[in-house]
């Protein structure tokens, strides 16, 4: 996907561009230079001091709401982990407020000139659609399908290549037109190659919910049963649907649009086609921790 940042030197308002009493970014409670260049992002708070125990040296910790982060150097590598908290909301807020520690001064709240790129890798857990893949192994992201709404609110676009793709899914799938609009975008390219062989290549559907939008039904019914059939048949080539989570379509777009790259890596702890859930969840969690931490720092 491509953005259209407003220009160097633009002057931000106090609405615009909030701070708290002390000068840091309002929500993450973070100040430029409190993050590393590569940020890894989980959902889970707890999971932000089970990566941070691993690093050799802790630099920086702050804690506000659901965004915990933790800075540090793992074997000469300096790198932040940041939790999201659920759902695309969440990642508009995480990736505007990173991207603006890096990109804004924060004493004359302008746009600088000379811009920094962060790479982020999304380490999460997902529900499996494929009835070939075996829950506890690992989904690299190589595309996200969301149909949150969350790109259209910002000025971007998308490559013919992420337009191709989403109008195959839309003269394959039935698609609600009562739901918003779905897209798909890419992973960054650079980190694709770094650690898409740690995994199960594919598409990721981000749903924006947990149990209707994917298809659990509890006290109320579920009004698309059939979606989750026309995402596991589609296909794009070699490209197929694998699993399903609630951030990185939007991970991708606001990363891209802003000018960083995003990766997603899911450990599968449910299959939904063979009705299958891991045991041990948390120690199949950790492998992936492991293994992506040992290819960053290698």
């Amino acid at each position: 996907m491509i953005g259209y940042p407003r220009p160097a030197n633009t002057i931000l308002s106090n609405a615009e561009f909030i701070t708290n009493d002390r000068g840091a970014i309002y929500h993450l409670d973070l100040l430029p230079g409190q993050l590393a260049e590569t940020i890894l992002l989980v959902g889970d708070p707890e999971r932000v001091k089970m990566i941070g125990d691993r690093f050799d040296r802790v630099d920086h910790v702050a804690t506000h709401r659901e965004f915990h982060t933790i800075t540090g150097q793992l074997k000469g590598t300096k790198l932040s982990v940041v939790s999201t908290g659920i759902g695309v909301d969440n990642i508009d807020i995480v990736l505007n407020e990173i991207d603006a520690l890096f990109n804004i001064d924060f004493e004359t709240k302008t746009i600088k000139e000379k811009l920094t790129s962060v790479r982020f890798i999304r380490l999460g857990t997902s529900g499996c659609m494929q009835p070939d893949i075996k829950v506890g192994e690992i989904v690299v992201s190589k595309y996200a399908l969301g149909y949150d709404g969350l790109p259209f609110h910002y000025e971007g676009q998308f490559t013919p290549e992420e337009v191709d793709l989403t109008k195959s899914l839309l003269e394959s799938v039935n698609w609600p037109s009562a739901f918003a609009d779905p897209y798909i975008v890419a992973a960054g390219p650079s980190l694709i190659e770094l650690l898409s062989d740690l995994g199960h290549g594919g598409i990721t559907v981000t749903a924006n919910g947990f149990y209707g939008p994917q298809n659990r039904q509890l006290r109320l019914p579920s009004s698309r049963m059939d979606l989750l059939d026309g995402f596991r048949d589609f296909r794009q080539g070699d490209l197929r649907v694998i699993n399903f989570e609630m951030e990185t379509s939007g991970l991708y777009a606001m990363a891209s649009m802003l000018g960083h790259e995003a990766i997603t890596l899911c450990t599968l702890l449910a299959n939904r086609a063979t009705f299958e859930f891991v045991e041990n969840p948390l120690t199949h969690v950790e492998r992936m921790v492991d293994v992506v931490l040992n290819r960053l720092t290698r």
